[in-house]
């Protein structure tokens, strides 16, 4: 989502088709939604995990670039909204074939030693700009792997202006800074004004009232790109993971399109 933000500048068409309730209409020659630059690996798929997630014939884990879905429900714990939508359209997406296009980045593991990568369909679209597209998804931007990400956001940005999908939902509309407690968790859109902005060894913090911090960290300061002259009083957007304090939540931003000057 090329987006604006403070300045210019982890790890979602064809035929019109019809999935869990849910109807997209595309145009029948659209061009590719985030085309890869290059394909590095074909693999084909096993089984669908959940929205972001597969396991490959070969038995490896992919989990997908740029991407985070909602969590299916595990362990006791009730599946979050557009969950089960968001494994269904992948499913369906694989049916006619199970193969996927592989495009590496700077890293090709994560921490759960699940193969990393940006996975296209046959047709030529990114599985994530598709997802983003349909509002089953959230732009998840980790660096270093930041192959395509202003235009995967770009669909994310679609998404939330026709409020498909998730952005549908209460749970994913802005709310204002004060609505954040110290024990607020999850993604969050949040909107307030910069109260106070504070350095710390190279990292950034802006506060947006008593109780929710927003962290650029050291670095990310160059890809963020944040002066702290003049964002005192500046009245911002935020979106992204929250999680819980013991003073105040905190909020940690990593790519420009996760934070916007509000007019």
């Amino acid at each position: 989502m090329p987006g604006h933000g403070l300045h210019r500048g982890a790890y979602r068409k064809v035929a019109p088709f019809v999935f869990v309730g849910l109807v997209c209409i595309l145009p029948a020659a659209a061009a590719p939604l985030c085309p890869a630059d290059r394909i590095d690996e074909r693999v084909a798929v096993a089984h669908v995990h959940d929205g972001d997630t597969v396991r490959l014939r070969d038995g490896r884990d992919l989990r997908f670039i740029g991407v985070d879905t909602p969590e299916l429900g595990r362990e006791g714990r009730a599946a979050e909204p557009l969950a089960a939508e968001a494994r269904a359209a992948l499913v369906h997406w694989l049916a006619t074939s199970p193969r996927l296009l592989l495009r590496h980045d700077k890293e090709v593991e994560d921490r759960y030693g699940r193969r990393l990568a940006h996975a296209y369909l046959e047709n030529g679209d990114s599985v994530a700009a598709r997802l983003l597209a349909e509002g089953l998804a959230v732009t998840l931007v980790v660096p270093p792997n930041l192959h395509d990400a202003q235009c995967r956001s770009a669909y994310q940005r679609a998404a939330q202006l026709g409020r498909r999908g998730l952005w549908d939902l209460p749970e994913y509309q802005s709310v204002p800074a004060t609505d954040i407690t110290a024990r607020s968790s999850g993604f969050r859109r949040i909107e307030g004004r910069i109260t106070r902005v504070s350095e710390h060894k190279g990292d950034l913090w802006l506060h947006l009232g008593p109780t929710l911090a927003v962290h650029v960290a050291r670095a990310d300061r160059g890809l963020v790109a944040l002066a702290p002259e003049g964002l005192q009083g500046v009245r911002v957007q935020v979106q992204g993971e929250v999680h819980p304090g013991k003073r105040r939540a905190y909020l940690r931003i990593r790519h420009p399109g996760a934070i916007t000057v509000v007019p």
